[in-house]
C-alpha cells in the first residue's frame, strides 16, 4: 500500500500523536517520508492479525518501479490509463516531428510551419491534463474549432474534395497526414479510456473535443493538399 504524504497528514490530524500504525506492507512517498521526519512521527506496522507491532518499523521508502506519480503525491501503477494517454501524446508528438523533418527534406516548408502549430497545440493539450487545468480551444491555423468540424464534414464544398478512401494517388504528403490522423483518433481513444467513467460520464470532455477537433485539423490539411497535387 501507498502512503502519501497528504493521506499521512490527515491520519496524524486527527489524534496529532506521536505513533502512527499502518498497515502491513506500506510504502511510504518521499514527501511523506519527510513529514514523518518533520514531526518526528514514529511509525509502525500491523502484523497480519492486525496487531501493531511494539517496535519501531523501518518502513520501504522511495518509489516502487512499477509505480509513477499522476499528480504531484499522487503514486499508481504504471498501467493507469491516463499514464497510458501520456505515452500516447508523446509517442504522436515525436510521429509529428519525424514528419516535419520529412516535409522539411521535400521542401513543403508550409506544411513544416503548420505542423509546428499543431506540436505546440498538443502540448498544451499535455500540461492541461497534467496541471488539471481547462483546456482552452482558440484557434488552429486561424480556424475555430467549430470551423474545423465544418471543414472536415463537408470538404466538397470548402476545397473541392469529396470523401474518398485512401490511395497511393494522393501522393506521400497526403498520405503522411492521414498517418498523424490515424495516430491522434488512437489518443483520443486512449483519452476516452482514461476519463470515462462505466457510466459513459467523462471528466475531461475538454481533452477528447480537442483531440476530436485535432483529427478533423488533419483531415482538412490533407484535403487541402489534395487540390494542390
Amino acid at each position: 500500500m501507498i502512503i502519501t504524504e497528504r493521506e499521512l497528514r490527515e491520519i496524524w490530524q486527527k489524534t496529532k500523536g506521536a505513533v502512527i500504525t499502518l498497515p502491513e506492507g506500506s510504502v511510504l512517498t518521499p514527501l511523506a517520508r519527510d513529514f514523518v521526519r518533520s514531526k518526528q512521527i514514529q511509525i509502525q506496522l500491523e502484523d497480519k492479525a492486525g496487531t501493531a507491532l511494539p517496535q519501531k518499523t523501518n518502513l520501504k521508502g522511495g518509489k516502487p518501479e512499477q509505480m509513477t506519480h499522476l499528480y504531484q503525491n499522487e503514486l499508481v501503477s504504471k498501467n493507469h490509463p491516463v499514464i497510458a494517454l501520456r505515452g500516447q501524446l508523446d509517442l504522436f508528438q515525436t510521429l509529428l516531428i519525424d514528419t516535419q523533418i520529412g516535409f522539411q527534406a521535400m521542401g513543403e516548408l508550409e506544411l513544416v510551419t503548420k505542423l509546428e502549430e499543431v506540436a505546440a497545440f498538443a502540448r498544451n493539450i499535455m500540461a492541461a491534463e497534467v496541471k488539471r487545468q481547462p483546456f482552452e480551444f482558440k484557434t488552429l491555423w486561424g480556424l475555430t474549432s467549430d470551423e474545423i468540424r465544418e471543414r472536415s464534414h463537408y470538404p466538397h464544398q470548402y476545397y473541392g474534395v469529396s470523401h474518398s478512401p485512401l490511395s497511393y494517388k494522393q501522393g506521400r504528403t497526403v498520405i503522411k497526414l492521414h498517418q498523424l490522423r490515424a495516430k491522434i483518433r488512437e489518443v483520443e481513444l486512449y483519452a476516452n479510456r482514461a476519463f470515462t467513467d462505466t457510466n459513459g460520464e467523462c471528466s475531461r470532455v475538454d481533452l477528447v473535443q480537442a483531440l476530436n477537433r485535432l483529427s478533423s485539423a488533419f483531415y482538412v490539411l490533407a484535403c487541402e493538399q489534395q487540390i494542390k497535387a
